[in-house]
């Protein structure tokens, strides 16, 4: 699609109409339905304990259902604690790997196909002078992993 037909409008009817050509059906999937710069700030919005039990109870809920619903056969998620949050892992740092051409990669924990999760950059993520090359390759190699994983 040309890039000056992109705008918000236009993208929104074509991803929710999915008439689009490619090899993926695409879903976005908002972990927590509640506006913050970074998810980590809910915390502090709520409360420690609130946010435990309610609204991280609730999103893991909800996530669990929507991975069971859909047939998803990977995801891609561009947030360090959410991709902790769904494989079980405890990853620290990531960013050089990602910068090194590797793939951060792991499974979602509450399903038992092995569904493969994905980390890529943060989409606010600028701090290199080639930001948007590295976030390209980042998910051209997470493309071609699914696609591998998915076969002819």
């Amino acid at each position: 699609m040309p890039r000056r037909e992109r705008s918000p409008e236009v993208l929104r009817k074509l991803f929710l109409s999915v008439s689009y050509r490619g090899p993926f059906e695409l879903l976005f999937c908002c972990y927590y339905a509640f506006p913050t710069v970074m998810p980590e700030q809910i915390k502090k919005i709520f409360g420690k304990e609130f946010f435990e039990r309610h609204i991280q109870e609730e999103a893991r809920t909800e996530f669990a259902e929507r991975v069971r619903e859909t047939g998803i056969e990977g995801i891609v998620t561009f947030n360090k604690s959410i991709f902790n949050l769904i494989t079980g892992l405890k990853l620290e740092r990531c960013i050089q790997e990602l910068k090194n051409g590797g793939i951060v990669k792991g499974s979602v924990k509450a399903d038992t196909r092995g569904i493969p999760l994905f980390l890529t950059y943060p989409t606010g993520w600028r701090y290199h002078q080639d930001f948007k090359e590295l976030r390209v390759r980042s998910l051209q190699e997470i493309k071609d992993k699914l696609l591998k994983r998915a076969g002819p």
